[in-house]
């Protein structure tokens, strides 16, 4: 029974999870990206890169091109996810819970820039989110 009373939770913390992953994978791509363009990378750094063909560019970019779409991939995730948490977060009738859920997991804001845009103090919108999962739950069938 206390996995039922967490689907929610769950839920919408996958959320804020993939657009963490999202994140890691942008940084990643960032590095290569800048090891690539970069006027001092080290012969070594080049050496690991490239498998010793000498040749940085033909080897990093298939690697970013795969990475592009890890990163693409990503974005329809989160995107379907903020969907459903739409659907569910429609049903709910207290606006702060709406508003706490829509700010803190579907945009992935920060406490703090949820507490200013709701003009609450953090700890006040973190009980707020409390009660948000405990509403959500009502309405969240099942996490994928």
């Amino acid at each position: 029974m206390e996995q039922q009373n967490k689907r929610a939770k769950r839920f919408f913390q996958s959320i804020r999870n993939s657009y963490k992953e999202l994140e890691c994978l942008k940084e990643q791509r960032n590095k290569l990206f800048s090891m690539l363009t970069s006027t001092s990378i080290k012969p070594k750094e080049v050496d690991v890169m490239t498998s010793g063909s000498g040749d940085k560019m033909s080897e990093v970019v298939p690697v970013m091109l795969e990475l592009d779409e890890k990163i693409n991939t990503q974005v329809g995730v989160i995107i379907k996810k903020q969907l459903e948490a739409e659907n569910i977060i429609q049903q709910i009738d207290n606006m702060k819970y709406r508003e706490t859920l829509r700010w803190y997991y579907v945009q992935n804001l920060r406490w703090d820039e949820v507490a200013k845009r709701m003009n609450y103090d953090i700890s006040y919108i973190q009980r707020v989110n409390g009660q948000a999962l405990a509403e959500a739950e009502k309405y969240c069938l099942e996490v994928k």
